[in-house]
């Protein structure tokens, strides 16, 4: 019961920043990326489990996915600027330093799931970082892309200092609802400010 709460108010929270995104196409497409996450990870978790292969699949799938959409946030927020890929290497350098940091604090072997969730908190950060550094200069979906960002580092600091917890029962329990609140608190906040831009115009 409890899952399937959790289920629903991250599949709401997705529905309601999408709606409110309609009008701005990159912001959109993320929201439509990680709707189709919710649905596709969560039915694949429900269905087979979490330590399957079909699920792995799904995963690194739909992750990939969101990330990419992300990534496409930041590109967009960069466009007014010049020498765009120099400034996304720099700090795509910060967010490797950091990722290769938390490698080294982690003292025990590392699985293949545990590798995509410390490499999904490097691109993250490395997003989050990005875009809260520039959202000030962007306009109308300032406070949009703010939001987005600072959700983005909160999510690469809980999944690196999940890795660094584990196993840890207390850090288990945490990965299925942390993250979750972190998504649903952020999605309304950037769909409230989204609607409110919306009614200004």
């Amino acid at each position: 019961m409890i899952d399937l709460v959790r289920t629903l108010c991250l599949f709401g929270a997705c529905c309601y920043a999408a709606r409110h995104s309609w009008g701005h196409p990159v912001l959109f497409l993320y929201f439509a990326s990680q709707i189709l996450y919710t649905v596709a990870v969560e039915t694949a978790l429900r269905a087979v489990g979490d330590t399957s292969l079909v699920y792995a699949i799904v995963y690194l799938s739909f992750t990939a996915l969101v990330l990419l959409a992300a990534l496409g946030i930041v590109w967009e927020a960069l466009l007014p600027y010049t020498y765009k890929l120099r400034r996304m290497a720099l700090f795509a350098l910060s967010a490797a330093i950091l990722t290769r940091f938390v490698e080294v604090g982690i003292h025990r072997p590392l699985h293949l799931s545990d590798w995509v969730v410390l490499l999904e908190g490097g691109v993250l950060y490395m997003a989050g970082f990005t875009l809260v550094c520039i959202s000030f200069f962007s306009g109308k979906k300032a406070d949009a892309y703010f939001i987005l960002s600072i959700l983005w580092m909160c999510q690469a600091g809980f999944f690196w200092a999940y890795l660094l917890g584990l196993p840890e029962a207390v850090w288990i329990e945490a990965g299925y609802f942390v993250p979750t609140a972190f998504v649903v608190a952020g999605f309304l906040l950037v769909g409230r400010r989204l609607r409110t831009v919306c009614k200004s115009e």
